[in-house]
C-alpha cells in the first residue's frame, strides 16, 4: 500500500518488503519479520487469523473500549471533523495495543517470549505511556485495569 503512494516507492519500503517476502527463508526463531497472520499457526489453536482473535486464543486481553458505542471509522470522523482531542487519543490508543498485541503474538511464535494466564495488554499500555494520553486516565479505560 505505501509503496503504491509514490511514483518512486522510498527505498526503505522496498527494503521492507523484501525482508516480508524474504522471511519465510530464515528459521522462524531468528527471523527478524514475522507476519502474524500467516507465521503463528503453529501455536494456535483458533481457526481465525483475525488478530483479536488471536490475542485470544494466546491469553492476551486486548479490550477496545475505544470502540464502544462507535465504530473505527466514526471515531476517526469525529476526529477530523471535530477535532476532539479525546477522538484523536482514542484512535492513537488502540493503534498502539494493535501494534503492541502483534510484537507479542510475534515474539510468542518466534519462542522469544512465552506466558501463562491471561495478560492483560490495557495494563501494559497503562504503565508504560503513563501520562501521555488523558485518555487512559478516563473511568472507562482504567475500569480494565
Amino acid at each position: 500500500m505505501l509503496a503504491n503512494a509514490a511514483a518512486t516507492p522510498p527505498e526503505a519500503i522496498e527494503t521492507a518488503r523484501h525482508a516480508w517476502r524474504a522471511r519465510r527463508d530464515a528459521e522462524l526463531a531468528t527471523r527478524r519479520v514475522v507476519d502474524t497472520r500467516y507465521d503463528a499457526g503453529h501455536i494456535l489453536g483458533c481457526a481465525s487469523r483475525r488478530l483479536v482473535d488471536v490475542c485470544t486464543d494466546l491469553g492476551l486481553d486486548v479490550t477496545q473500549p475505544e470502540l464502544r458505542g462507535a465504530s473505527m471509522t466514526a471515531l476517526h470522523r469525529t476526529w477530523l471533523e471535530t477535532g476532539r482531542a479525546e477522538a484523536r487519543e482514542r484512535i492513537s490508543v488502540l493503534n498502539i495495543r494493535h501494534s503492541l498485541s502483534a510484537a507479542l503474538v510475534a515474539l510468542r511464535a518466534t519462542g522469544r517470549a512465552d506466558w501463562t494466564g491471561t495478560v492483560n495488554v490495557n495494563r501494559i499500555l497503562a504503565a508504560g505511556l503513563d501520562g501521555a494520553f488523558a485518555w487512559l486516565r478516563s473511568p472507562t479505560f482504567t475500569a480494565l485495569l
